[in-house]
C-alpha cells in the first residue's frame, strides 16, 4: 500500500495469512492498495 505520491510498503509477507489490519492510515489521505497472493503455482502479480 501507499499513501498517493508515495513509495510502496509491504503490508504482510506471511502468505499463510487471508486478512490484514491496517491501523496507521491517517483519515482524508488518499491509499492505493496492491494485492497479490501465493500458491503452489508461485507469486500472482
Amino acid at each position: 500500500m501507499r499513501a498517493q505520491g508515495q513509495e510502496w510498503q509491504t503490508a504482510s509477507l506471511n502468505p499463510a495469512r487471508t486478512s490484514h489490519t491496517f491501523t496507521y492510515l491517517t483519515n482524508g489521505t488518499t491509499y492505493e492498495f496492491r494485492i497479490c497472493s501465493v500458491n503452489d503455482a508461485g507469486l500472482s502479480i
